[in-house]
């Protein structure tokens, strides 16, 4: 079943202002970085896991073997393929 909507009113359904794009994608990076936190097997504090995220935004690591051993001498893993795929 189909409905009929006009353009004004599909203009005023997916209207949106700044804010709510900015609070979209706050909340799409909360979730991603709850769904890390969860993954992980170290404890981290969420406030000090978003702080890292932040700092190696740019870096070229490997961000889950970073955040479960941040102690260890960093190697970047240039065959890394899965380096941003998430294996569940």
């Amino acid at each position: 079943m189909f409905f009929n909507i006009t353009h004004s009113q599909a203009l005023f359904l997916f209207r949106v202002s700044d804010g709510c794009v900015q609070i979209y994608c706050v909340l799409i990076v909360n979730l991603l970085l709850a769904v890390i936190k969860k993954r992980l097997k170290r404890h981290w504090a969420f406030s000090n896991l978003v702080s890292f995220c932040k700092i190696h935004l740019f870096n070229y690591i490997n961000l889950m073997k970073f955040l479960e051993n941040p102690e260890k001498d960093w190697v970047i893993d240039r065959d890394d393929g899965n380096q941003l795929s998430f294996d569940w």
